[in-house]
């Protein structure tokens, strides 16, 4: 898969949305409770869980399993090497639930080593804290370049 982080290399390149696919176990605080839900495809805590079918009910990462499956009805499940189809996937909100409530540190601080974002909490807000946090970037309503946005202001400044 192409995102890097997802395997561990390197916390810099951890983006705003985590990519597509899992998320990288350093962003949580309790890693070993993140680590029991781990995605076997791209390595990362997973990302909308999704149980392709096989007898032993494995779950991956959504878009992994769209990656496997790609446009075909039937692939192997990556775990056991069983034929599944497609027809058989199903989502698993109670596993969604539970990573949800997993508590992470701020993704963007890792992106911004630089700088600090001292946010924690629950995973399913991560979406409310990147609404409000210093280190995501926005567009300049003035001049609609990028910048983080506790760097606007001064950015208008420059201008």
């Amino acid at each position: 898969l192409q995102a890097k982080w997802i395997f561990g290399e390197s916390q810099e390149t951890i983006l705003t949305n985590c990519t597509k696919n899992g998320y990288d176990v350093a962003i949580f605080l309790d890693q070993t409770a993140a680590s029991k839900h781990l995605c076997t495809i791209c390595k990362g805590v997973m990302k909308y869980a999704t149980m392709i079918g096989c007898d032993t009910d494995h779950i991956f990462c959504e878009n992994c399993v769209q990656i496997l499956f790609g446009d075909g009805q039937q692939a192997k499940c990556p775990s056991d090497q069983q034929c599944v189809e497609k027809k058989n996937i199903r989502s698993c909100k109670y596993v969604d639930r539970i990573i949800a409530e997993l508590q992470i540190k701020c993704p963007l601080q890792f992106k911004h080593v630089q700088r600090s974002c001292d946010w924690q909490g629950p995973l399913g807000q991560l979406n409310d804290h990147y609404a409000q946090c210093g280190l995501a970037s926005i567009n300049c309503d003035e001049c609609k370049q990028s910048c983080l946005r506790m760097d606007v202001e001064a950015h208008k400044k420059d201008e």
